[in-house]
């Protein structure tokens, strides 16, 4: 225990510099995480998503699109999710259907969905095939403030 005592006395000058470097390096991580990610507690999309709960689309909602889409001739399944204010189709269709054809089940969630809703979400259209082809897949989308869906090349 003496010797502890001494070493501590002799060594003291070192101890006091290591302490202090240890406690400003615990506050300078703390402040620079501070700096760097000054929002991290906080929803991912900020304020986006600020209105959304007017224009929320229920599940059963969703559902019953999803089922008028898959009424079409050339649809063989449906996939939907809402993320933020996007919806997202993802729509399997017969790998030999026309892609114009494949294209009008835009024109189902344009009819389905209420002119308020369209202005305030985005929508994507994936139009894929479980089989491999030359035409899929294709992806349209339709902006907030767009009136029609745009498609990819």
């Amino acid at each position: 225990m003496e010797n502890l005592k001494k070493f501590f006395l002799k060594q003291k000058f070192k101890i006091i510099i290591i302490a202090t470097i240890i406690i400003l390096l615990a506050l300078g991580t703390f402040y620079g995480m501070k700096v760097l990610l000054p929002d991290r507690g906080q929803s991912i999309y900020g304020s986006r998503l600020e209105g959304i709960n007017e224009y929320e689309i229920d599940k059963n909602r969703l559902s019953e699109i999803k089922e008028l889409v898959l009424e079409s001739e050339i649809v063989e399944k449906v996939n939907t999710n809402i993320s933020g204010k996007i919806v997202n189709f993802v729509v399997y269709v017969d790998f030999e259907a026309d892609l114009e054809v494949a294209k009008s089940v835009s024109e189902i969630l344009l009819v389905e969905f209420t002119e308020e809703e369209k202005g305030f979400y985005d929508m994507q259209l994936f139009l894929t095939s479980e089989e491999e082809s030359d035409i899929y897949p294709k992806i349209g989308y339709k902006h907030s403030t767009s009136v029609n869906f745009v498609w990819s090349n």
